[in-house]
């Protein structure tokens, strides 16, 4: 049996021997294991001729016992025969059936060696037909801030791939299809609003479909759009895009794109942030011609220089409006400190007459153009919109004329360093108090 159930073709016994032990079997006589030999069937493959033996069972000697006896003898040997023959003919089913796959696995390896081959991921293959990323697959992002060598920076990914496309600059997300786009020109359109509903952008996009077009409060002037379309992946896109004015000859488009299924994760609050931190380049034909400080008429040494403004003094703290890094490039955020001559260049404010409240040729301003209570007071560049214009009014409150909102400390501290946001002007509380001095 052995020799039948080896895994090796090449190593099984020959037919003519496996004929011999079953006759032998057959017809009981069992013989010696030295008379039985086998070998292995050659290897060619083409199979060999069978030879031809005799069809006789060997004879065996009969017994000189009655015919009776004989017969009650040999049913035994007769029952004993059949479970043999179906004994031995289930084995040799069985070692083929475990020696063929066996072959077959072996020779499906490769010729040298090692684990079986199986199917494996191609990095940077497309994923299947039909999926869609979800947002449990969206990685977390990394804030910086991207400075442009044009000159305007904003909020940004901090390990997304940039990409320069003459005056576009795109912010991809590895492995992802999330996209930061910031265009600039120096043509902006007279008409955000126009532009965005303009036949040119939905002719830009697969499947196509606005979901909002409106104008909005921002720098100069600006327009937001949001649709939706298909990327050339497949995947269900949403995407929003401001459209804006800084200067006569300066406008920029800023547009965050993201799956449809992350948007509510990872659109609109991340659209926002990127809006919000955004600064132009400076310009000359800008929204700011006080930026740039007088220098044609120079005061006379022997007479100190005039106060170019006044300190704004809170009058629950008695502690002044103060910045802490004037000269930062960047947004600061306003607080409150104590009053003092040698913090004159953080604490004395110009109210100029079109509403603007500026300090070192920069403006107090509302972040993100917020009409919400809690929003961040800021000092930051100047753009003339409603949201850096201010009043203070007989009440002696400091009131914005985009959001009605006062200016306050939050919590209503009056400890040096307390920082201001906008509070509803109902409260009436000595907080929201500011006298110029």
């Amino acid at each position: 049996m052995a020799g039948l159930l080896r895994q090796e073709p090449a190593a099984r016994m020959a037919a003519d021997v496996a004929e011999q032990l079953l006759r032998a079997a057959l017809a009981g006589t069992p013989r010696p294991p030295t008379a039985v030999t086998w070998r292995p069937a050659p290897a060619a493959p083409a199979p060999l001729p069978i030879t031809a033996h005799p069809t006789d069972a060997p004879h065996v000697p009969r017994s000189s016992a009655p015919v009776a006896a004989d017969r009650a003898g040999r049913e035994p040997a007769r029952r004993r025969k059949t479970w043999l023959l179906g004994g031995l003919a289930g084995l040799v089913a069985l070692g083929l059936a475990a020696g063929v796959p066996l072959a077959t696995r072996r020779a499906s390896r490769p010729a040298g060696g090692g684990a079986e081959l199986v199917d494996a991921a191609v990095p940077g293959a497309p994923a299947t037909p039909g999926s869609a990323p979800t947002t449990a697959a969206l990685q977390p992002i990394s804030w910086s801030v991207y400075r442009d060598s044009s000159g305007f920076s904003l909020p940004a990914p901090r390990d997304w791939q940039i990409v320069r496309r003459g005056q576009r600059v795109e912010l991809h997300e590895p492995g992802g299809e999330r996209m930061l786009v910031v265009s600039q020109t120096d043509s902006p359109r007279s008409d955000p609003l126009t532009e965005l509903g303009g036949p040119a952008v939905s002719e830009r996009y697969r499947d196509y479909r606005r979901i909002e077009l409106l104008a909005v409060n921002y720098q100069l002037k600006a327009a937001d759009l949001e649709w939706v379309y298909t990327s050339e992946a497949g995947t269900a896109m949403r995407g929003r895009q401001r459209t804006f004015t800084t200067a006569k000859r300066q406008g920029y488009s800023i547009a965050w794109l993201t799956p449809e299924s992350a948007w509510a994760v990872a659109g609109a609050d991340a659209f926002r942030e990127v809006t919000a931190g955004f600064r132009p380049a400076s310009t000359a034909g800008g929204a700011t011609p006080s930026a740039t400080p007088d220098r044609r008429v120079s005061p006379t040494p022997s007479v100190p220089p005039a106060r170019s403004g006044n300190r704004l003094v809170g009058v629950a703290s008695n502690r002044c409006l103060d910045v802490s890094t004037p000269d930062s490039p960047d947004p600061v955020r306003l607080r409150i400190w104590d009053c003092r001559d040698d913090r004159a260049s953080r604490q004395l404010w110009a109210m100029r007459s079109d509403g603007s409240v500026q300090l070192g040729g920069r403006c107090l301003d509302v972040l993100g153009a917020s009409s919400d209570a809690g929003a961040a007071i800021q000092l930051t560049t100047c753009n003339t919109t409603p949201a850096q214009q201010f009043t203070l009014n007989e009440a002696r409150q400091l009131v914005n004329a985009h959001s009605g909102l006062c200016l306050g400390t939050v919590g209503q501290s009056t400890a040096n360093g307390a920082v201001i946001e906008q509070r509803s002007c109902s409260a009436g509380t000595s907080h929201l108090q500011w006298t110029r001095r």
